[in-house]
């Protein structure tokens, strides 16, 4: 078997991991958190806002090292510090402690484990890359769909903060391992060809011949094409209502009276 499909498995599992920095899955704190320490909801949402900041700051020089170093040692202690925030968040005491510690556990997975998972999988594919690529973000919406159910036990019958030491359990053990074990930067580093394909394979037997080559662009020359700006602007403006909805949605529920079972599932 090509060993790029051992990067887009591990890429799942990672993916679904770290799920507890995502809205759907804070969602579901929101409540019990605040009811708890007293805090606003606007306070919650700063922590929420500031994460997805420092996502977007980062990500810039997490991708110059990612395309030179690789996605092992980016997305391993990216599932480190995410632990380490997981830690921190079901023993804080103050606001600017969830401030830190969320912020902080958002803005790596939306760089470094986010980005690294598909820089990877574009590394070992071309042909097979809208396939390949499908696997890793199917488990990011996986993650945010079953990872509030397997918590809710945890939260109705210990507490919002055990559910928080659960996870950073999660974190180390399917984020920073398969990372560690299974992710490598490209298969030409291992004598491999993308896709799998043989070195004295000809393109013309492939499935799609115009796609058996991959045109490579620099950031500065993708940065003069329309299409590039196009594609950012419909991408980002996308997240805006999405990441709102998803981080109130379960606390509006339980507001209105849902349990927390029916909240949780919606």
């Amino acid at each position: 078997m090509f060993y790029g499909w051992a990067i887009v498995w591990s890429g799942l599992v990672v993916s679904v991991a770290q799920a507890p920095m995502y809205g759907p899955v804070v969602s579901i704190f929101v409540k019990p958190i605040g009811d708890e320490m007293g805090w606003s909801r606007f306070s919650i949402a700063f922590a929420f806002t500031l994460g997805s900041i420092v996502g977007m700051i980062v990500s810039a020089p997490v991708g110059i090292i990612l395309d030179r170093y690789g996605a092992r040692a980016v997305v391993t202690a990216s599932g480190m510090i995410i632990a380490g925030a997981l830690i921190g968040l079901a023993v804080m005491t103050e606001q600017w402690h969830f401030w830190v510690l969320l912020g902080t556990g958002r803005g790596v997975a939306m760089s470094g484990i986010q980005m690294g998972t598909m820089v990877s999988v574009t590394n070992w594919f071309v042909r097979r890359r809208g396939r390949a690529s499908a696997v890793p973000s199917f488990g990011v919406r996986a993650g945010q769909a079953i990872v509030p159910l397997m918590i809710l036990p945890i939260i109705v019958g210990y507490g919002w903060r055990q559910a928080y030491w659960a996870l950073a359990v999660v974190a180390v053990l399917f984020i920073a391992v398969p990372a560690y074990v299974y992710l490598r930067r490209r298969p030409e580093d291992h004598g491999l060809l993308p896709d799998g394909d043989e070195p004295s394979r000809d393109v013309q037997d492939t499935a799609d011949p115009s796609s058996a080559t991959e045109v490579r662009w620099s950031l500065r020359e993708a940065m003069h094409v329309r299409a590039f700006w196009l594609l950012t602007l419909v991408t980002a403006t996308g997240m805006f209502g999405q990441t709102a909805a998803n981080l109130h949605a379960v606390a509006n529920f339980q507001d209105r009276g849902m349990t927390d079972a029916l909240a949780f599932t919606i």
